[in-house]
């Protein structure tokens, strides 16, 4: 932990491996593990020992998960298979072995950190086994209300992040994303608040796409940009996906090919492809622009194929969802429509279910079924609405007054304009919460609740506490 602190984690690397060679085997010295799994935690945070870190971690399939190093090991399985792109039910598997039920955040809470528990519920939740996390989630935050320190506050909202996402939450997504950054906004810089400094960027540049703010996107990216201070880590390889979909945004689709061409190199280069990063999606989109359209099609093709041996409702959904988009056959194409429709059913990503209902029903009404392509987009809009999805309710709006519908008023002015810290606060002041209390739980200062509960009550035309629950009330 000293060199690690000291010297970095390439250092804290060769430190470990070093004293592992002189140590005997595991079935002569047991105590070995616990060396084991602090060398595969720091391995995470050094990008060049991914393909050591691979065949380090393939001797422990086969744990059960009875021991803190056991558990912190399948957890740094579980984020190999996910980067490797194994079978999401494999994947599961492992992430939900290591959290053992809530046993692994009891080992961190006692040990270094979270960021064996984080990456387990990154696996989980990536995997589908949303349920699951959602019950580590809420006593995890339980624990960290207790007695938990900034950094455990911003592992607890990072994995709330990705939930949120998983489940198509715009707005939760939006909130946590926020926390993060507010969380270690004052910490050191480390490769543990690098990354989630960097991962909440991530999410709130989708959340910025989702709502069509190319300008929060991009400085969501400039504030990662200007403050790396030369430390790698894994997370910042994502960050080229989401610059393709800012340059597909802003009709540069050989930015966006720049992009995704770096993303390609530097994900060969630590030995990972996960279907959940489905960087050939806007890659086929910036080939088709350009008139590339057989490069186009052999993204589409491998995207699904990588999504199929993944195996998750989410990201077969929403490759085959793309992929018809391309199709030029109109009654083909609503025909592979209901497939999609079919899979996402499955999927807990009410977002992309939105999506594929709005292009089934955009398809429909092509063919000249317009009752029911109305049908379907009014299941769509209240889905969309439920998401947070402001951009996906415009264009199922346009599309519902294209068939003769007058658009209808879905959100209060008032509360759409909160931040998300800003209604954060608000949703635990209408449940009881002191102004301490609040700061307390979000790990800030009583004066910044009072700065936000004043601007809550400015937006929404209130006076007092009492008025909030009516006033952010749909």
């Amino acid at each position: 932990s000293a060199t690690l602190a000291t010297a970095g984690a390439e250092a804290g690397v060769a430190e470990l491996v070093s004293v592992l060679d002189r140590w005997p085997p595991l079935d002569h010295e047991p105590a070995r593990l616990t060396l084991e799994a602090a060398l595969g935690v720091t391995r995470q945070f050094v990008p060049s020992q991914r393909p050591l870190s691979l065949e380090h971690l393939s001797r422990f399939e086969q744990l059960r998960g009875d021991t803190a190093q056991e558990r912190t090991l399948l957890a740094l399985l579980a984020q190999r298979a996910r980067h490797e792109n194994q079978p999401h039910t494999r994947v599961a598997d492992y992430g939900l072995r290591a959290l053992g039920d809530g046993a692994l955040f009891d080992d961190c809470a006692r040990g270094d950190g979270l960021v064996p528990w984080t990456l387990a519920m990154m696996a989980a939740i990536t995997a589908d086994a949303v349920v699951e996390a959602r019950h580590e989630l809420d006593r995890a935050r339980a624990r960290i209300v207790r007695g938990g320190s900034p950094v455990d506050y911003a592992m607890a909202a990072n994995a709330a992040q990705v939930l949120a996402w998983r489940l198509g939450d715009v707005v939760a997504t939006d909130t946590e994303s926020e926390a993060v950054l507010a969380a270690v906004a004052l910490e050191p810089l480390t490769p543990e608040v690098l990354s989630l400094r960097t991962t909440a960027a991530q999410f709130a540049c989708y959340v910025a796409m989702e709502r069509r703010d190319l300008a929060a996107a991009k400085a969501a990216l400039a504030g990662v940009d200007s403050g790396t201070q030369g430390i790698r880590v894994i997370p910042l390889i994502w960050l080229h996906e989401v610059r393709a979909r800012v340059s597909l945004a802003e009709d540069d689709p050989h930015a966006a090919l720049g992009h995704l061409a770096t993303l390609q190199r530097e994900t060969q280069a630590v030995g990972i492809d996960p279907a959940g990063l489905a960087w050939r999606l806007p890659a086929a989109i910036a080939c088709s622009r350009l008139g590339r359209d057989d490069e186009a099609r052999a993204h589409l093709a491998a995207q699904v194929d990588r999504a199929r041996a993944w195996g998750s409702p989410t990201e077969l959904g929403e490759a085959l969802r793309v992929a018809a988009r391309f199709d030029p056959d109109p009654d083909a194409r609503a025909q592979r429509l209901d497939e999609v429709v079919l899979v996402l059913a499955g999927s807990p990503d009410r977002l992309e279910h939105a999506k594929a209902l709005a292009d089934q029903a955009e398809s429909w009404r092509a063919q000249g079924r317009r009752t029911e392509s109305r049908e379907l987009l009014a299941e769509a809009a209240d889905l969309a609405r439920a998401c947070g999805a402001r951009a996906l309710e415009t264009r199922i709006s346009g599309a519902l007054a294209a068939l003769g519908d007058r658009p209808r008023r879905t959100t209060r002015a008032g509360s759409e304009s909160l931040t998300a810290s800003e209604r954060r606060v608000a949703t635990l002041a209408v449940v009881g919460r002191s102004n301490r209390d609040i700061a307390h739980e979000l790990f800030v200062s009583p004066k910044t609740v009072e700065n936000h509960l004043g601007r809550v009550y400015t937006k929404l035309g209130i006076g007092s506490r009492r008025e909030l629950a009516g006033a952010l009330a749909p």
